[in-house]
């Protein structure tokens, strides 16, 4: 992708985003970048897995039975995990969704039976992870702006992926 289309992107993400303008005209503009990003995101050559894991996720979201136990998934908690998983760096590999009782949405990536990371994604810009990797956990808030996800959410996660399985074979 070029430099350019990769800042026209991130600047168009900014504009399809919801915000609080009441403005006749700014939701115009959002509703058309909205359609321009749509557009983009449908082909897979330009998003590869990433348009698999948009898909993952809003068939997820379509699937969730709200009752007395599940809230519904709001919009902008939808938008907020769209964002997210537009923003992960492309060598990280897609994670397993997941919709929390309160309506966030949990992205969670398994690397080991003790080993993973997951964050919960709900309407707020704040979004909540915990990781852990053998004896070592925890957990934080990290604040998203997107189209640039956290620096400690990524480091977190490039760790807790990188140290993966290791296979073990008998010579």
């Amino acid at each position: 992708m070029s430099a350019a289309l990769c800042l026209g992107y991130s600047a168009l993400a900014g504009y399809a985003r919801p915000s609080s303008a009441y403005s006749r005209e700014a939701g115009e503009i959002s509703d058309a970048a909205c359609r321009v990003m749509q557009d983009r995101l449908g082909s897979e050559s330009l998003f590869g897995k990433k348009m698999v894991g948009l898909s993952t996720l809003v068939a997820t979201v379509d699937a969730v039975h709200v009752d007395s136990e599940q809230e519904p998934v709001s919009a902008p908690a939808r938008v907020n995990a769209e964002q997210f998983l537009l923003a992960l760096p492309d060598n990280l590999p897609m994670p397993e969704v997941g919709i929390d009782p309160d309506g966030a949405v949990s992205l969670t990536w398994f690397a080991s039976r003790t080993q993973m990371f997951s964050v919960s994604i709900d309407e707020s810009d704040r979004i909540a992870f915990a990781w852990l990797d053998g004896s070592d956990k925890g957990h934080a808030v990290a604040r998203f702006r997107p189209p640039v996800l956290p620096g400690v959410i990524v480091s977190t996660l490039r760790s807790i992926v990188a140290n993966g399985p290791v296979t073990l074979r008998a010579a």
